[in-house]
């Protein structure tokens, strides 16, 4: 014969539950953010040193191709903004995208284009 509990053990027992799933998926999520990061990078272009951002998603498999997507951040932005708000992330991990989100030059950052922050001598260095 089962034991009927008492609707305080009730009450106790769908607050364990409750806190075991919370846990659970707080712990799922950091996983996937330990194991699926925005990783800072460096490379050296015409003599002059580069910052990016790199996004590999957990299902890349180096053996098959992958979409690249190179995100330009807004006048005086960042690459860290350009994460947030474009959300390249979510889909990378949806359809397997390798995001690069490169950093422009100067401050406010900018890139070297035909439009309101070109600089006219250095327009090359973005290309």
């Amino acid at each position: 014969m089962k034991r009927k509990l008492t609707l305080g053990q009730q009450y106790l027992r769908d607050i364990a539950i409750l806190l075991v799933i919370a846990l659970a998926i707080f712990l799922f999520i950091k996983i996937k953010a330990w194991t699926a990061e925005t990783s800072n990078m460096k490379l050296t272009s015409s003599g002059e040193y580069r910052s990016y951002q790199l996004y590999v998603p957990n299902s890349y498999n180096p053996k098959r191709p992958a979409p690249l997507v190179i995100s330009l951040h807004g006048y005086s932005s960042k690459p860290s903004d350009m994460i947030y708000s474009s959300r390249w992330n979510d889909l990378a991990d949806e359809e397997g995208l390798i995001v690069v989100y490169p950093l422009g030059y100067g401050n406010p950052t900018y890139w070297h284009t035909s439009g309101y922050a070109y600089s006219g001598r250095n327009a090359q260095k973005d290309v």
